[in-house]
């Protein structure tokens, strides 16, 4: 195996750790056209894999969501929402198609030609019907008629060599059985022929459930649960009519809305939260390889930190450029000029979590200007009840004990904070009471884990920021 090839797995492997897929599809790309004719490894083709699916599932969640608003819009008979819907909409299912489009070369031009094993060979043919399945989901008229035939063909292909080669309970076999059918449920409408598919399939698997070895029981029997699921679900539909429910394919979770008066806050929180949480994971894997002494490793990660902090970078460049030239400036009401600072402060915060030097003495420095310009507000014009004022005090306090290593500040700011708020609880208002609570119990969660580091000399507990959803942010490491 060649150090190209290495090092490309280890990227990609660091890259799943950081939940960064686009990147991870990058890179088993690369590895998958280096091999040429030779096969990729079961953990190459399992990375490979699970970083298209990551990166296709996003999309096609996002897809269903967002259809479903443009059906509740149509029957409002909002045209102009529907009309701005269905360009979004249009957008994503440009990347949908780029996406499937770039597997669907790869699986063709390198994996299944260089597929020996039978074992492969399924694995590959079932992920070409998968990608072609995907495409005939939201394309129409005759392309979507062209993406069905494609996966019929691919998934045939796969299940005549699956039922000659491979056991029933074999975990691709039964891989395939779920997605074939699935395929015949959702795409060709034909619920008896996918009740017929699943029904066989699962059967099949639990008269040989004794001859299952420990290595694939965990997969193959979670597929099973699933067959059954749909099973369940699709004859309940055959007989009630009543349809609805989700079928059983790949999990993935819907993303919470944010409140429509924060957007650009949620917008910007869960663009720069995702590369934080992804540099500190990287960081710490740097830290363990260090130790370790892989001097090799440690030079991949290194570059790769690089990359995340470049985007940090310019992610808190572009929100601070907006705040400084025109949200601040625009502020008129105490509670937004509040608002606003607390973000400065926030994201000159997030750039000292990870600058160096200079560059870092001058985002603190900048984060306690702007925090301390809200604090001055904040003090005399919200009550020491309103969410916003709380939660410049939890970040506030974050700050001065991560970033300026000052925990008797932290403690002192975060206690004044609390008390002053428990002192009001009784004036606090409904419509806050949850999110103001929320703060508290986080500022009290910091408390007693700051003066527990301070007595005790413990750390590396999880640090609580306020949330992400809210004008005052959620739980942050």
């Amino acid at each position: 195996m060649s150090s190209t090839r290495e090092e490309n797995v280890y990227l990609a492997k660091l890259a799943e750790q950081a939940e960064r897929y686009e990147e991870m599809v990058e890179f088993m790309e690369k590895v998958a056209k280096t091999v040429d004719s030779e096969e990729l490894t079961v953990e190459e083709r399992n990375l490979l894999s699970v970083a298209y699916k990551n990166v296709i599932g996003a999309r096609r969640a996002s897809w269903r969501i967002i259809s479903s608003i443009e059906q509740k819009e149509e029957s409002r008979g909002n045209d102009d929402h529907v009309a701005l819907i269905k360009d979004y909409r249009g957008k994503i299912e440009t990347e949908l198609g780029k996406i499937c489009d770039g597997i669907l070369n790869l699986l063709d031009s390198h994996l299944v030609p260089a597929a020996s094993l039978a074992e492969s060979k399924v694995f590959y043919l079932k992920m070409k019907g998968d990608y072609h399945r995907y495409l005939a989901e939201f394309k129409t008229g005759a392309e979507r008629k062209d993406a069905a035939e494609s996966t019929l063909l691919a998934y045939k292909s796969a299940q005549d060599i699956a039922l000659v080669d491979l056991p029933p309970t074999h975990p691709i076999r039964l891989g395939l059985a779920l997605n074939f059918s699935v395929f015949y449920y959702e795409i060709l409408n034909s619920p008896d022929r996918a009740c017929s598919l699943a029904k066989q399939a699962f059967d099949e698997a639990i008269s040989e459930l004794d001859t299952l070895g420990e290595e694939s029981y965990k997969d193959s029997t979670l597929i099973m649960q699933l067959l059954r699921d749909n099973l369940t679900l699709w004859t309940s539909d055959l007989n009630d009519e009543v349809g609805g429910d989700e079928i059983k394919e790949a999990s993935k979770d819907e993303p919470e809305e944010g409140k429509q008066a924060n957007l650009l806050s949620v917008a910007y929180k869960n663009v720069i939260g995702a590369r934080r949480a992804s540099w500190r994971i990287i960081s710490s894997i740097e830290q363990k390889e260090e130790s370790r002494g892989n001097d090799d490793h440690v030079a991949l990660i290194k570059d790769y930190r690089g990359k995340i902090e470049t985007e940090l970078g310019k992610i808190c460049d572009g929100i601070l450029n907006l705040l400084d030239s025109h949200l601040v400036p625009a502020a008129s009401l105490a509670e937004s000029k509040v608002f606003y600072l607390k973000m400065k402060g926030d994201y000159h915060r997030y750039l000292a979590e990870f600058k160096t030097g200079a560059e870092r003495k001058d985002a603190a420095e900048s984060t306690l200007l702007a925090y301390k310009s809200a604090q001055d507000i904040a003090l005399t014009d919200l009550p020491p009840t309103h969410p916003i004022r709380l939660g410049l005090a939890l970040n506030f306090s974050v700050f001065y004990y991560e970033i300026l290593n000052s925990p008797d500040r932290a403690c002192s700011l975060a206690k004044q904070a609390f008390d002053e708020a428990i002192s009001e609880l009784d004036t606090l208002g409904e419509e806050s009471y949850k999110d103001s609570t929320l703060i508290m119990q986080l500022l009290r969660d910091n408390l007693t884990l700051w003066t527990s580091d301070l007595n005790d000399e413990v750390g590396g507990d999880e640090i609580k920021e306020a949330s992400k959803d809210e004008p005052e942010e959620g739980k942050q490491a």
